[in-house]
């Protein structure tokens, strides 16, 4: 049996070639930070991955434990100015990713 492998549902790809293609790390660093400029709570992205899932259960959180970093921001205004934007939205990555597992799931239970 031949197995598909998952896609990079991600902006890492896109950001990677034009980084490559573009620019030297002597130009802009040799750090430079990948995202979208958008905050993004986990609660939230849990809850879109559930709906898209369309898993039915409620999510369960455990509040004894510690929270970690209030925000999960990174600073993009490097690679901005550099030209690059984001091509997948989170939403679209989700879908993706689920729409892969779904039927990478079908051909291995067939």
């Amino acid at each position: 049996m031949t197995y598909s492998r998952m896609p990079l549902c991600t902006n890492v790809p896109s950001v990677t070639l034009f980084l490559t293609e573009k620019y030297n790390y002597k130009d802009i660093g040799e750090i430079v930070n990948v995202g979208v400029g958008k905050d993004q709570k986990i609660k939230d992205l849990a809850h879109r991955v559930r709906e898209v899932a369309g898993y039915g259960r409620a999510i369960g959180y455990d509040d004894s434990k510690p929270d970690g970093n209030p925000r999960k921001l990174l600073d993009v205004t490097r690679l901005q100015s550099l030209g690059w934007s984001p091509k997948i939205s989170i939403e679209e990555g989700i879908q993706n990713t689920n729409n892969w597992y779904c039927d990478f799931s079908r051909k291995v239970q067939a």
